[in-house]
């Protein structure tokens, strides 16, 4: 979806949902790639918000190093 329609309705929620397969599987940096990428080029769809959650989720279970 992202690489051949970058330009459908459709985008940020495969950004935001890759998010989440990637977290699921434990691939925590990727995950918040995809996630801020949807942060940075939607910023105003609502998923946009939903992902900046996820990412302070993401965040909260770095550990501290």
């Amino acid at each position: 979806m992202i690489a051949n329609y970058p330009k459908g309705d459709r985008v940020p929620d495969a950004y935001y949902k890759r998010g989440i397969a990637l977290s699921a599987i434990g691939q925590t940096d990727r995950a918040r790639e995809s996630f801020e990428t949807l942060m940075k080029l939607y910023p105003e769809v609502d998923l946009a918000r939903l992902a900046k959650q996820q990412v302070d989720r993401l965040n909260r279970g770095k550990p501290k190093g």
